[in-house]
């Protein structure tokens, strides 16, 4: 309803006096001429404000009036900036102070266009101006605009600027009644202001640098805000963590914007605190609409964020007893970004249960998770239900048959879109011969390619694909006739084309057509891409030769090919099996002059490149690189490369340093056992065991080793005879749940039995036993070798005899240790027996251990005649005599002083050449025994002689004993002897 307008009674006679005169001038003069006068008496009439104050309607016009010229200064405002975007400065500069209302957007013309023109100095002064005129731009908003504008550097301009913008003239009061706390309100503002300038104007610096700066001054709850919004925006994540770090620090409390911005930042980024936010949102009484549920779920896709948009909805269902249609959209779209397809098809039962009508575009999704997670049947019944399918329906139901490789009925799929009032276009129809080609359909793919001609829908791509399939059944006559037909209908072979036809070549490993048809696409003009140096570099990979590899470096650097992951790490892999750390440091510099930050995987591969290079140096840099570059520290490939390039390099410390700096951290590495096993084998190889115990000590705590670990820790103690520790590591194995096998057992008993603890070794016998191990003949043999050395003969016999009734035969180490227990036993005649029986009763021939022991017995016995018949009996079986054999009769001999038979087993030892090396010391036994026996000329120089030619070693001492003793008898065969023997000497 309109409003009534009253007029005065005063009013109302002016009227009726002006129609009168009205009335008799258009009798006399005609209305023509008083419609002109009238007009200009209104004219003059209507612009004095005592006519509109008669009619009360002063204030109305007067307020309709300032709305004109305020639009009309806002026009002038809007054309400033319109000059500035156009680059005319010149023209702000010159249009500026005829404004009579400025804007933000044009105070931030005005001040870009003085920096512009060089002018930076006067824009204070101008500032004041502004400011004075237009008290709305006094705020923080307009203090953000002014200093956006501002040159990087200019920090006394900057200060200056807020200082401008915190003055409180006395005329703002005056000027503005009842607005006295003006300058309060935009000193609360300004609180802001300084930590928007600062990270506006801080984003050439680090994030680190903005928090040192800002850390000076408290942060307000708006200014906290302030940070956040900036990190969303920015995306920056460090920034976004160290801003909310703060602020629960010092306690602040957030507004719902502010809970707002932290919940978006953390989903777009993907963080886990973004759950706790909005807990933490909830607990404070805000609760989120459905519009911002959405929002933040549909942020979560790009991070596939599963965790929090499920969190998000399950909040929504459970405040509204269901989800709506747009969280269920955007939680199917974060589904199908992780590609949990399975997840998507659940979800639409459940919208199915509470009612929900899906749309187009969640019938289009769900079409599309069901073929994914091979719910076909799932598929086509959403298709149906559709009731207007679309054209991406279609091609998903395609996609579906081609799973089943059902050629049929993609084709038949294909007719019914023809017969739809759908456009085909060529993507639908390259799905279809996709099929085809997948399912190796030459012939129906052959006709749909005629058919798509006809159609006039085919495109490089269709060939393409029909080349794929035409490469994989070698059909190469007709791959040329592809070629000449794409070129004739002038589709253009692009990269895809040419990388098919390498491929193909360096699958029938020509590399030199590969190189030919990387030609012909240079003189095509189509450049290689990262994906046709990688198949280059797999047909090097194949044959490693240094010209090829070259080869593919110089077309990486003439094509301005960015390397990806696949083509570094084939390249870096080359360089390793190469073994050219040149090359390896210029392909690392190439990848250094691009930009392109190697992946994690990238950098584990140059870890063990450098590592088997031989450059220690580049792989504690790099090493040290990924340590101080990421919060997390590097990843499990990352050290598990480390400490192979350590161990390629002999570096077992470094190793064990790059162990204990990750100690804190092995827990969540799989596979830091086996990692662990690889040191513990290196320090075994290189006789270095207590580098590995004491590492072991250090992470036990932290994994399970394996069994292998456990058991060469356990050989190691064993073998420095420090049994104590050997038995915490197998009690370590039973607290790991690490079950001990049958080299565990035998290492443990051969350790207590060679440190004479035979009723320990015993006792884990019998344990062994009692889990189902069987002892082998290693194990009996080591407790036989203990109850010998403490000549135990009651209890070897038995261990022969359990080991007889295991059916474990006996070998030869065992007679030498029966022969051995016997021999300290004083019992030859025992010896004997068993080397009469045993041989012959598990079938197998004594060797020369055995025959030596057997002999050693006879010799301790004081049997050396029958220790010569041993000797015998060893040369007639053909058993191969050795130094130990010799050794050991010799002995005997000078033992018995026998110089005879001494000097006949010399003979036969010198007569097998170098095959036998006699003990210097036992010769020289025999030298001094004939010399005792006053034989030195009969026997003793003349064995000199023999010994020296056949190259045996004999000490001075010896020769000047045997020597002197002939002089001494004034010998004339002395006088011979002297010159051989002195220039012996």
């Amino acid at each position: 309803m309109k409003p009534q307008l009253y007029y005065s009674e005063e009013a109302m006679q002016v009227l009726d006096a002006v129609w009168d005169v009205a009335c008799i001038f258009t009798a006399e003069f005609g209305s023509e001429l008083l419609l002109a006068v009238l007009f200009c008496m209104g004219f003059g009439l209507f612009r004095v404000a005592v006519f509109w104050n008669a009619f009360g309607l002063g204030q109305r016009v007067i307020k309709a009036v300032d709305l004109a010229t305020e639009a009309r200064g806002c026009l002038r405002a809007k054309q400033l900036e319109a000059d500035w975007a156009a680059g005319r400065g010149d023209l702000v500069l010159e249009a500026w102070p005829l404004a009579e209302c400025l804007s933000l957007g044009a105070l931030r013309a005005i001040a870009e266009a003085m920096v512009a023109s060089e002018k930076v100095s006067e824009l204070p002064c101008i500032l004041r101006r502004i400011l004075g005129k237009h008290l709305s731009l006094r705020s923080a908003d307009g203090l953000m605009a002014v200093l956006d504008s501002l040159p990087d550097g200019a920090s006394s301009l900057t200060a200056e600027v807020r200082k401008i913008f915190a003055e409180s003239p006395a005329e703002v009061h005056q000027a503005t009644p009842g607005r006295g706390n003006l300058c309060q309100t935009l000193e609360m503002e300004l609180e802001v202001s300084p930590t928007q300038a600062t990270l506006q104007r801080g984003r050439a610096s680090s994030t680190g640098s903005m928090q040192h700066e800002l850390s000076a001054s408290a942060l307000s709850p708006e200014a906290a805000v302030s940070l956040l919004e900036h990190a969303v925006k920015s995306s920056d994540a460090v920034l976004l963590r160290e801003v909310h770090d703060r602020a629960v620090a010092e306690k602040l409390v957030l507004s719902p914007s502010g809970y707002e911005t932290l919940l978006r930042g953390y989903a777009s980024a993907g963080d886990s605190r973004a759950i706790h936010v909005f807990e933490e949102m909830h607990r404070s009484g805000f609760q989120p609409s459905d519009g911002l549920l959405a929002s933040v779920i549909s942020l979560c896709a790009e991070s596939r964020h599963v965790q929090l948009a499920e969190c998000l909805a399950a909040h929504a269902r459970e405040v509204s007893g269901q989800m709506t249609l747009s969280i269920y959209s955007t939680l199917m779209k974060v589904y199908s970004h992780a590609r949990l397809f399975h997840k998507t098809c659940d979800l639409y039962e459940q919208m199915e249960e509470e009612g929900v009508k899906p749309d187009t575009v969640i019938y289009g999704s769900v079409i599309k998770a069901a073929v994914e997670s091979s719910r076909l049947d799932l598929a086509r019944r959403l298709f149906k239900e559709s009731g207007n399918p679309d054209l991406l329906n279609y091609m998903s139901l395609i996609r579906a048959a081609g799973r089943e490789r059902d050629v049929e009925k993609a084709l038949g799929l294909l007719s019914e879109l023809e017969a739809s009032p759908l456009r085909v276009d060529a993507t639908a129809y390259n799905c279809v011969l996709e099929v085809c080609a997948a399912c190796g359909d030459r012939a129906s793919a052959r006709d749909l390619l005629h058919h798509m001609k006809s159609a006039g829908c085919v495109d490089v791509v269709s060939y393409n694909t029909y080349l794929k399939m035409l490469l994989g059944h070698d059909a190469l006559s007709e791959v040329s006739m592809i070629i000449k037909e794409m070129r004739c209908l002038g589709i253009k072979p692009n990269v895809v084309t040419y990388n098919s036809l390498v491929n193909a070549a360096v699958g029938r490993h020509d590399l030199e057509g590969a190189w030919r048809l990387i030609s012909e696409m240079e003189e095509a003009g189509v450049w290689a891409d990262a994906f046709t140096c990688s198949i280059l570099m797999k047909g090097v990979r194949h044959a490693p030769c240094s010209e090829d590899l070259d080869r593919v470096l110089e077309l990486v650097q003439q094509a301005k090919v960015t390397p990806d992951e696949v083509l570094t790490n084939c390249l870096l892999d080359a360089c390793v099996r190469l073994r050219d750390a040149g090359r390896l440091n210029k392909v690392l510099d190439q990848f250094k002059a691009t930009g392109v930050v190697p992946s994690p995987h990238a950098r584990a591969m140059l870890l063990r490149a450098y590592g088997h290079a031989g450059q220690p140096d580049r792989v504690w840099s790099l090493w040290n690189e990924l340590v101080s570059g990421s919060a997390d520290g590097p990843d499990e490939q990352a050290f598990g490369s480390m400490i192979e390039a350590c161990l390629a390099g002999g570096d077992l410390s470094g190793a064990a340093s790059v162990f204990r700096g990750q100690h804190l951290r092995l827990s969540t590495f799989p596979r830091a056992s086996m990692v662990f096993s690889a040191f513990v084998k290196a320090c075994a190889q290189v006789k270095s065991p207590n580098l590995a115990i004491d590492l072991y000590e250090c992470v036990k705590g932290e994994f399970a080793c394996t069994k292998v670990t456990y058991n060469t820790l356990i050989d190691m103690l064993v073998r420095q005879s420090d049994s104590g520790r050997a038995d915490a590591v197998f009690r370590d194995m039973a607290l790991n749940a690490v079950t001990p096998d049958l080299i565990t057992y035998s290492t443990m008993i051969k350790g207590h039995c060679a440190r004479g603890d035979l009723e320990q070794g015993l006792q884990l016998l019998g344990l062994m036993q009692r889990r189902g191990i069987s002892p082998d003949a290693v194990l009996f043999n080591s407790i036989l070798d203990g109850c010998a050395h403490k000549q135990m003969r009651t209890l070897t016999e038995q261990v022969l005899r359990d080991m007889e009734a295991a059916n474990i035969a006996p070998s030869n180490f065992t007679l030498s240790i029966l022969i051995k227990l016997y021999g300290r036993c004083n019992d030859v005649e025992a010896a004997f027996e068993v080397v009469d029986t045993y041989p012959k009763m598990y079938g197998f021939k004594l060797n020369a251990q055995v025959y030596t022991c057997l002999m050693s017995a006879c010799i301790s016995n004081n049997a050396l005649p029958r220790a010569l018949e041993v000797y015998e009996s060893m040369k007639a079986s053909g058993c191969m005599t050795d130094g130990k054999t010799y050794q050991t009769l010799l002995s005997g001999c000078v033992r018995h002083s026998d110089l005879d038979a001494a000097l006949s087993l010399i003979e036969d030892a010198l007569s097998q050449g170098p095959a036998v090396r006699l003990d210097k010391d036992v010769t020289e036994a025999v030298l001094l025994l004939a010399v005792r026996q006053g034989r030195s000329s009969d026997v003793a120089v003349p064995l000199l002689g023999r010994l020296r030619a056949a190259g045996v070693p004999v000490s001075d001492r010896i020769a000047t004993a045997a020597t002197r003793q002939v002089a001494e008898a004034g010998s004339p065969k002395a006088h011979r002897l002297q010159g051989p023997i002195g220039l012996a000497r």
